[in-house]
């Protein structure tokens, strides 16, 4: 028996170790590769959708019940620059730069995410009341 409780590692210990590594490195492969289309930004609001390429700088406003929402278009991102919502957490959300990034203020009902050719990455199906 071992003094001081100590544990040494076995070969099923490395085995295992191993294939959760490779695990987790190809479900990254698989969630985040296969992404070489333009992405592009789709913003969609109550009085309809726009789709913007994300390599042109641009700021656009969209109309929502309780004002206007800012989306600002540089550098390859998206982002939500202004809103009239209450709490401000769109403002504070990440930008858009890959497709399947999103971005809302649910209370101004408008939504951006990022989109590519390559593959539609989620359905995402939001409807504030």
């Amino acid at each position: 028996m071992k003094k001081g409780g100590g544990h040494s590692l076995t070969v099923l210990d490395i085995i295992l170790t191993a294939a959760v590594a490779a695990a987790a490195v190809w479900s990254g492969f698989i969630v985040y590769g296969n992404k070489t289309g333009e992405v592009r930004v789709r913003i969609e609001g109550t009085e309809g959708s726009w789709v913007y390429p994300l390599d042109e700088e641009r700021t656009v406003h969209i109309k929502g019940p309780l004002g206007d929402t800012v989306v600002h278009i540089h550098d390859g991102k998206a982002n939500i620059i202004a809103s009239p919502c209450p709490n401000q957490t769109c403002i504070a959300g990440s930008a858009i730069e890959h497709a399947g990034d999103w971005n809302a203020c649910l209370p101004n009902r408008v939504m951006i995410r990022g989109e590519s050719d390559e593959k539609e990455e989620s359905e995402i199906d939001i409807v504030a009341r």
